[in-house]
Parts: C-alpha cells; sequence; structure tokens
C-alpha cells in the first residue's frame, strides 16, 4: 500500500486518457458541469446559471489540494483531445482503506464504453496500488443508468437505501449504495471488466 499519492497520475486505455486535472482544463470543466443533461442526476451540484471559471478553478484547486494530502484523487477523461469528463475519488480513508468513487460525463461521449474504462482504471488503482478494502457508489432511484452498470457489468447488489434522503425540484430521491471489496475486484470485477475493454 503506497503512503503518499504521487503529484501525476495518468493511464491510457483503448479508448480515451485518464489523467491529473489541471488548471488550464476549467473552461472544459465549466462547460461540463453547467450542462443541464450531463448534470441531471446531479442536479444538487448544480449552479444558477451555470458555473462559473472562478468556480471551477476553486474546485479543481481544492481536489489537487486533496490529493497532495492524500484525501483524494480525481482523474480528467480525456477524449480525442479534450476533457469530456471526470473520475476518481473524492473521498479517501487511508485509515480504513475506503473510499467513495463517481463519475460526470459530457452526454457526446455516453455509450462509448468510457464510463466502464474510466471506473476501471480508478478501481485498479484504487485497489492494486492504493491498496483499498473497499469502494462505494452512492446515486439515486432514478439514475437507471450508473444503477444498471453496477449491477448488469460488475454484478453488484445494493448494500444500502437511504429514503428520501435527497430533496431535488420539490422531489424526494432514495439514495442507493453499492459496494465493491478487494477480494471481488482481483476475483472476479476486474477480470471481467478487462475483458470488455481489451476485447478485440
Amino acid at each position: 500500500m503506497i503512503t503518499d499519492f504521487p503529484s501525476e497520475v495518468s493511464f491510457e486505455g483503448p479508448v480515451a486518457t485518464y489523467r491529473t486535472p489541471s488548471l488550464d482544463d476549467a473552461e472544459e470543466i465549466r462547460d461540463i458541469l453547467s450542462d443541464k443533461d450531463n448534470m441531471q442526476y446531479l442536479k444538487f451540484m448544480t449552479k444558477p446559471g451555470g458555473w462559473t471559471l472562478e468556480q471551477v478553478q476553486e474546485r479543481l484547486t481544492k481536489q489537487l489540494q486533496g490529493q497532495k494530502e492524500n484525501r483524494t484523487l480525481v482523474l480528467h477523461i480525456i477524449y480525442k483531445g479534450k476533457v469530456v469528463g471526470m473520475t476518481g475519488f473524492t473521498v479517501i480513508d487511508t485509515i480504513h482503506r475506503n473510499a467513495e468513487v463517481g463519475i460526470i460525463l459530457d452526454k457526446a461521449c455516453w455509450g462509448k464504453r468510457l464510463a466502464t474504462e474510466a471506473f476501471y482504471f480508478s478501481l485498479k488503482w484504487a485497489f492494486d496500488e492504493l491498496g483499498l478494502h473497499r469502494v462505494k457508489w452512492v446515486t439515486t432511484n432514478i439514475n437507471q443508468g450508473m444503477r444498471g452498470w453496477l449491477e448488469k457489468v460488475c454484478g453488484l447488489t445494493v448494500e444500502q437505501i437511504s429514503r428520501e434522503s435527497l430533496l431535488v425540484d420539490d422531489q424526494w430521491l432514495n439514495e442507493y449504495t453499492y459496494v465493491l471489496f478487494e477480494d471481488d475486484w482481483r476475483t472476479r470485477v476486474k477480470p471481467h471488466l478487462e475483458s470488455k475493454i481489451y476485447k478485440s
């Protein structure tokens, strides 16, 4: 298990590149976060009128500082030379060896295997390099795409349902938590994702 996070992380996949954020990415990230379709399942993160460049720069600065302090590891997704999303861990507990993983992806890139590849490299770093024991996803009842990926692709089941825990657009949403453990990653999920990513 590594004790200090590297200052730069980069992975090259068959479809895209995944690397440490840069402040130079701010304009492209602002466009992604300000798009209502991209954020339809993450409305609690939206800003009235969209994100400003200053708000995005502040977000990126906090993420990079968190990486220096061994608390976060975010990767920007580069597809055809453009930043099209982000994945990784905004919460990492190295004492208890667990973290929460997520993804935000531009709608133009949905259905291009990017989510599977992005989660693969995030999980590979978390389990194989950082030595985590447990990684969780938290999503909502209306995010059928994410829930379908977790259940059908990863074969995970719901660990916990927090009923009516989010109020979005005057609608109460349930939060669904899915968990992957290191043994299940190594013996089942990792080889399965690799067969999908590197299939001929």
